[in-house]
């Protein structure tokens, strides 16, 4: 996972055609083959399907940061990306990941998945409705 966001961090902070195509050219001279896959497909705009919608991930990120739902979408409405207001809300991890990019994406997206699924169907028997959620105005 490291490799990946190395590559993104080049990729993101450099102007120059050449350094990114370097970095491109390292990435997948060291990546194993299903990351290398699944670079091309995000980079490529094939992304998989969503397993958590927006409004999930404002209201995970909230329970996370334990932060009052109205703050935080006055940051998101500040800030104007729901990714950029997550990332500079959470604390900042020392952890290193040793595992590739498949892994990270497998290993996150199915208990997100789970967790989507189960308040769906708590919303659902307590609304007598599809579980709609009281944020729906965050995505």
């Amino acid at each position: 996972m490291q490799q990946f966001a190395d590559l993104v961090t080049k990729l993101g902070t450099s102007t120059k055609t050449n350094d990114k195509l370097d970095a491109l050219v390292d990435y997948f001279s060291v990546a194993n083959d299903k990351d290398k896959v699944w670079v091309i497909a995000i980079f490529s705009g094939r992304r998989p399907k969503r397993a958590v919608n927006t409004t999930q991930l404002a209201t995970y990120a909230v329970e996370l940061i334990n932060l009052p739902f109205w703050l935080f979408e006055e940051s998101y409405h500040t800030v104007g990306d729901l990714a950029e207001t997550i990332t500079l809300l959470l604390p900042v991890s020392d952890r290193q990941d040793p595992g590739g990019l498949l892994d990270r994406l497998r290993r996150r997206a199915r208990p997100c998945a789970r967790r989507g699924r189960r308040k769906r169907l708590r919303g659902h028997h307590r609304a007598g409705c599809a579980g709609r959620s009281r944020h729906a105005r965050v995505a």
